[in-house]
């Protein structure tokens, strides 16, 4: 029975702290939106930036992350690096965590910027390992990106 009580009561809190983040005044692009999905389904992500010169804008900076205070940050020399190259940067961050920076695509192909996560990994798990789980990422995320300008609409 406390049990019940205590599943219901965060329960509760749960539905109550969705409600503030979904309010009203708060506006999340779709961008966002895939970020926040695919935190709610995988437990080896640790953080994720999606990287995208907005329109009109000069500069490739952070329009999504599960990290709210490095949205609109610039993206590095190096990572404008691997949006022209394709090729990826990997690095291990830490224990079991690999730094990981890939181009995104639009479903069409077009490379529309990048996209960095950090991923935490099984132990004894290589990068190459690590480098496949996050190309299967951006593979099912350039599925769900028909343009960039879908990435900036606004959703619920």
């Amino acid at each position: 029975m406390k049990t019940r009580f205590a599943a219901a009561l965060i329960l509760l809190a749960g539905i109550c702290s969705l409600a503030q983040a979904q309010s009203p005044s708060t506006k999340k692009i779709y961008a966002q939106k895939l970020v926040d999905e695919l935190f709610a389904k995988r437990n080896d992500l640790v953080s994720m930036g999606i990287h995208v010169t907005p329109p009109g804008q000069p500069d490739n900076v952070i329009i999504a992350s599960n990290v709210p205070s490095k949205i609109g940050k610039k993206s590095s020399d190096d990572d404008m690096g691997v949006m022209r190259t394709g090729t990826p940067l990997i690095k291990l961050k830490g224990e079991d965590v690999y730094d990981i920076v890939l181009p995104i695509y639009v479903s069409s192909g077009k490379t529309i910027g990048i996209i960095g996560m950090n991923l935490r990994c099984k132990k004894g798990e290589g990068e190459a390992s690590a480098l496949k789980r996050a190309r299967q990422i951006v593979a099912g995320l350039k599925r769900r990106i028909p343009s960039e300008a879908k990435l900036f609409e606004e959703v619920r």
